[in-house]
């Protein structure tokens, strides 16, 4: 359990070090405006939104996986496998 807390430490600390180095080389003006003018009701809005439709995207995942594996996995380990599946599938244009 230690080992795998290290994993997720070590990822987060490489998540934030991109973050931070993506402010520094990029406009952080421009992304304080842009922070700045974001219209939260809509953002308040659309967060369940996209929360239940990755819920659902799982579920859909997790049915077909049992249909062609006989591998069963954990609810928390198949959960954490399709969402760093799902990391790969955003891009800039689509935050």
């Amino acid at each position: 359990m230690i080992r795998r807390s290290g994993m997720v430490l070590a990822a987060f600390a490489i998540l934030v070090s991109v973050m931070a180095v993506t402010l520094l080389i990029g406009d952080f003006q421009e992304f304080k405006d842009s922070w700045n003018n974001l219209e939260w009701q809509y953002f308040a809005l659309l967060l369940p939104l996209a929360i239940i439709n990755h819920a659902m995207r799982y579920w859909r995942w997790k049915t077909l996986l049992e249909c062609v594996s006989a591998l069963k996995l954990k609810r928390l380990i198949a959960f954490l496998l399709f969402s760093a599946g799902s990391l790969f599938i955003f891009t800039p244009g689509r935050l």
